[in-house]
């Protein structure tokens, strides 16, 4: 716990703070939505928390396209204000309505998007707050080129409030496609799923998103779903749910492809063709509802990951196109070798995965094994 809570109301009120804190040397943490699973946003050396929370401020610049944010401001109400002029923030983090564009500044959040869109730092522009000391800076400006002197703009995205407190940003918004199309493929296996989103992208595919998810992660997802409505598995997509009562649960790609209908339906019409060669078990949908049906699975398998631990330590881990089998290997390997779930599930156009390590903290040998 921190010795004090602070809600500063104005940029003065941030500025006097940290003053005071400097010549004190009291140990400073800023905190947004306090989402972050890197703990970040824990005072672990004790002194004052600043909670910018509550700076909620969103302007829209529709002709330049550039959105002007205070921290506080979640990536879902930043995207659905950029919605009402046809644009669109494209990092999507799994915690978007709730995760705050301070954070995943400092975080340098990435998300299901990033294949095609890039991350969290390719859409700031332009970055003010305070350093340490209580002195106002500005990083960048609101323009379209700004290259005069050192980018320290970059060096602050990322760096998870060790360099200084962001009370505000300049955001770069995109065209917001017309329409998405989402084709979720089922695979006997892990090999036999990434092998086929290896061909893809080597075939020439662009998706928004490619996602993976390994088996252990479908098996706990249909655990949790079943929990809590008995008949959750029966209104599963069709090619899903007979895979929901068999012993050994499938590997899941889901593709998502987006643009004009037309570049949509035509790209979907291809990537039907390339998923039935190598799997019977698979469906496709552009209409919102489906859509989201088909992306379900995905949006619950962090949550259900508690179905097989009380506690996980999720690792972040990137690796190259040709080590991604590898990875999914190895943690099969860790979870033989010490009898501890690791369910993983992550983004395979980059090949940026979740590991996760599930433990009871109850148990004393449980913990040690995670750790």
């Amino acid at each position: 716990m921190p010795s004090a809570r602070i809600r500063p109301n104005s940029e003065d009120s941030v500025e006097a703070v940290l003053k005071l804190a400097n010549e004190h040397l009291i140990p400073v943490t800023t905190r947004g939505g306090g989402t972050a699973t890197t703990g970040t946003t824990s005072p672990t050396e004790g002194g004052w928390v600043l909670d910018v929370s509550g700076w909620t401020n969103c302007h829209i610049d529709p002709v330049a396209r550039m959105a002007f944010v205070q921290p506080g401001v979640t990536i879902a109400s930043l995207d659905r204000a950029a919605a009402e002029h046809g644009l669109m923030y494209p990092v999507d983090p799994g915690s978007h309505n709730h995760a705050t564009i301070g954070g995943n500044i400092a975080t340098n959040a990435g998300g299901m998007r990033a294949a095609k869109y890039g991350v969290t730092r390719d859409y700031v522009v332009a970055l003010e707050g305070f350093l340490p000391t209580g002195e106002f800076v500005r990083w960048g400006a609101n323009l379209k080129k700004f290259s005069a002197g050192f980018n320290m703009r970059d060096l602050w995205v990322g760096s998870e409030g060790s360099l200084g407190v962001i009370t505000g940003a300049v955001i770069k918004l995109v065209k917001r496609p017309e329409t998405r199309a989402t084709c979720l493929a089922v695979f006997p296996s892990a090999e036999a799923a990434l092998t086929c989103s290896h061909d893809l992208l080597l075939a020439g595919h662009s998706p928004s998103a490619l996602e993976f998810l390994d088996a252990e992660t479908v098996g706990c997802t249909f655990s949790f779903w079943k929990k809590r409505d008995a008949t959750a598995l029966d209104h599963l997509p069709i090619c899903l749910r007979k895979w929901s009562y068999q012993p050994q649960p499938p590997a899941i790609l889901l593709v998502e492809l987006d643009g004009s209908e037309a570049a949509a339906r035509e790209q979907l019409t291809e990537l039907e063709l390339f998923i039935k060669e190598r799997t019977s078990d698979w469906m496709s949908a552009m209409d919102e509802e489906t859509t989201e049906l088909l992306w379900k699975i995905r949006r619950s398998c962090s949550q259900a990951m508690f179905e097989l631990g009380s506690r996980k330590l999720n690792e972040d881990v990137v690796v190259p196109f040709d080590c991604q089998l590898a990875l999914i290997n190895y943690a099969s390997i860790l979870q033989e070798e010490y009898g501890l779930p690791t369910p993983t599930f992550g983004h395979a156009a980059d090949g940026n995965f979740h590991v996760h390590i599930m433990y009871d903290e109850a148990n004393k040998e449980a913990s040690a094994k995670a750790q």
